[in-house]
């Protein structure tokens, strides 16, 4: 019970840092290629940009731009063409109106972030499996 508690927490805690966005140079170094659209119907994805992180919701459409790499959650590249994108995204101009308007490419900033929440807790059990052995040796 309590570790099906602190992975809800985790994965909570992960989805708002896949919010935090880092800006790549080049497509190699990204998770993800983002289009930015003209016109709302064109996005996947309705982007409110929000000036601290604390104002970070989950799956909500707000992101926050920082300037560590590793602070970030998601490292993206803007390309210029449309079918280059993973992603397409439109800016507006209210918080309320974020929105996933493809709910198919969710997936896309919240994989990885499942992945290393599943490795995270792989390394957890097999690290307390290995202390376990350990201390049975030491007292046997």
């Amino acid at each position: 019970m309590k570790k099906s508690v602190f992975l809800l927490i985790l994965l909570n805690v992960s989805i708002a840092q896949s919010q935090k966005i880092y800006t790549v140079p080049y497509s190699y170094m990204a998770d993800l290629n983002v289009f930015v659209t003209n016109k709302d119907y064109k996005a996947d994805l309705n982007v409110y940009k929000v000036s601290k992180s604390y104002e970070l919701k989950n799956d909500s459409g707000l992101w926050f731009f920082t300037n560590k790499k590793y602070d970030s959650g998601k490292k993206i590249f803007f390309c210029d063409y449309e079918y280059q994108a993973d992603l397409k995204i439109f800016f507006v101009k209210k918080k309320y109106q974020t929105k996933w308007k493809n709910s198919e490419k969710k997936h896309l900033l919240f994989l990885q972030l499942l992945n290393e929440l599943v490795k995270f807790t792989f390394y957890s059990e097999n690290q307390a499996l290995s202390k376990s052995k350990f201390f049975k040796k030491e007292t046997n």
